[in-house]
């Protein structure tokens, strides 16, 4: 497996709300597709902000698979976040 294949990227996150609160809300989500990995990375801007996404590594492809089907467009801290 590749280890690239078992990372999700997650877009479109609202950038006033921190990496803190937005790492709970993620692993919160993201868990019941499987185990996550390390921690979630959050890129931060030279502001300090997030810069509006993040990477989640999951154990397996399978599980970063099913969690990019059934995540995307979901609704995280008021706004629908895209994954892939």
């Amino acid at each position: 497996e590749s280890p690239q294949a078992k990372k999700v990227f997650v877009g479109n996150l609202n950038i006033d709300v921190d990496g803190k609160t937005y790492g709970e809300s993620m692993r919160k989500a993201f868990s019941k597709y499987g185990t996550i990995v390390g921690d979630i990375k959050f890129p931060m801007a030279d502001d300090g902000k997030n810069r509006g996404f993040c990477y989640i590594e999951f154990a397996s492809t399978a599980e970063a698979a099913k969690a990019i089907e059934e995540m995307n467009g979901v609704e995280i801290e008021g706004r629908p976040i895209r994954t892939s």
